[in-house]
């Protein structure tokens, strides 16, 4: 007997009803696999977005002490000319893929305009070769034209305002050089961006060459290297590959150590420990972009958890009309099953036949449900978004984007596929279970 062959022709027996129990495992299926891939695309779009305006996945990061500076003494926290040799060295040994190698200076300070403070970060940034950075702002005023004079400063929509500061306005930057010294500069603001999302007032930014002179620092040094990577997932691996390579030949903050004593955020812990100790030399901090945002790590994992929940919920309302549906079919069938028992089919080929039509349900519907989110997220992501939206964060290019992964799509086919099983299992043993004579005189 072909159980497969006649379990799929029971179920055109019932079309209407055959039809209803699929789109009821198609819709389940095609909620959860929409969720995925749209709140999976948006995250990896998020994380680049800010990984733009940061500056990276990777960041690299050193600190300078001389031999009769003991370990109470606060150290010179740059990379110089050597320090940058030896990090362009290591990265290049370790064959990690790199989109782009970005080069900054970095310090915190305070803008102050007509009396009024904003407390800022202020990258110095080589705007002419930094075509993320070009990618990634929206000039609300001026343009990258006027970011080429020496003093300019791109400015935050966000921080423009709490300053009241407008375009060619002159504000001052008090903060301090790399010797901890306080200073003062003058920067003209050339450029005011548009904040495309909460983390777009995060970082201002000035030339490269100015920044260098007002933390009066060698021409050859700079602050931050870092490396904006081809797989942003890989970045992990790659800082760990990079800190075992330098900690063989320079003192290297242990990055495992950072993760057990500050895990919601061991990025500041390694800032923080870039001063202690008494070494000669420069001292090495690897960083990557989860290091100050695990719980970004955390909302992924959350996310996927409650999209588990939500194809579990609809499964149970699924699986309970599932399940009364084979009971019906069942009591439907009692004089067909008796006369199948009556002719020498096993139990175990009745059993089969009514799992087996289950296991049709459940596969095509899932699939159908599978072939219809992915319509739908392609036609999602056909709908450009506007620059300047509060979605654009959100979206690549303009566009929003989704992603789905293969083991996480099989373990949901494969859980409904299962809770599909066990939620006929009863009724398939109930007919399997049913004596010929009897089933033939109740089925009539």
């Amino acid at each position: 007997m072909n159980i497969l062959k006649i379990a799929f022709k029971n179920l055109n027996r019932q079309k209407r009803r055959s039809m209803l129990l699929l789109l009821a495992v198609a819709f389940a299926f095609l909620v959860v696999v929409f969720m995925d891939g749209m709140t999976a695309g948006a995250l990896k779009s998020m994380n680049a977005e800010i990984a733009k305006v940061v500056g990276g996945h990777v960041y690299i990061i050193g600190a300078q002490k001389e031999a009769d500076k003991d370990e109470d003494d606060e150290a010179q926290t740059y990379l110089d000319g050597q320090a940058v040799q030896t990090v362009e060295r290591i990265v290049k040994e370790s064959g990690i893929e790199a989109e782009y190698i970005i080069k900054r200076m970095r310090n915190e300070g305070k803008l102050i305009f007509e009396g009024k403070e904003a407390s800022s970060q202020i990258d110095g940034c080589d705007f002419e070769n930094e075509k993320l950075l070009h990618d990634s702002i929206l000039f609300k005023e001026g343009s990258w034209e006027g970011m080429k004079k020496e003093n300019a400063l791109l400015l935050s929509e966000t921080t423009a305002k709490a300053l009241n500061a407008g375009l060619h306005d002159v504000v001052l930057y008090e903060t301090e050089t790399a010797t901890g010294q306080l200073t003062v500069a003058e920067l003209q603001i050339e450029g005011i961006a548009v904040d495309r999302s909460v983390f777009g007032s995060i970082t201002n930014y000035i030339n490269f060459e100015y920044a260098q002179n007002i933390s009066q620092l060698p021409e050859d040094s700079l602050e931050v290297y870092a490396l904006f990577l081809k797989n942003p997932e890989m970045q992990e691996t790659a800082a760990n590959q990079i800190a075992e390579k330098l900690a063989k030949s320079a003192e290297v903050i242990d990055r495992s150590l950072a993760k057990k004593t500050n895990p919601s955020n061991p990025g500041n812990y390694m800032f923080s420990q870039l001063s202690d100790g008494k070494w000669e030399g420069t001292k090495y901090a690897v960083v990557t972009f989860f290091d100050f945002a695990p719980q970004m790590v955390t909302l992924m994992r959350t996310l996927q958890f409650i999209s588990f929940g939500v194809l579990a919920a609809l499964l149970l309302i699924t699986m309970i009309g599932i399940s009364n549906t084979f009971k019906i079919i069942v009591h439907e069938r009692k004089g067909e099953i008796g006369t199948m028992r009556s002719c020498g089919v096993g139990r175990g080929s009745i059993r089969a036949l009514f799992i087996a039509e289950a296991s049709f349900l459940s596969i095509i519907g899932a699939a159908a449900g599978f072939v219809l989110a992915l319509i739908i997220m392609q036609i999602f992501a056909l709908i450009p978004i506007a620059k300047d939206s509060s979605f654009a964060v959100f979206t690549k290019n303009g566009h929003f984007t989704w992603i789905l992964s293969f083991v996480p799509i099989a373990v949901k086919f494969l859980t409904v596929w299962v809770l599909t099983l066990l939620t006929v299992l009863g009724s398939a043993s109930q007919a399997a279970n049913m004596v010929p004579a009897e089933a033939l005189r109740t089925g009539k």
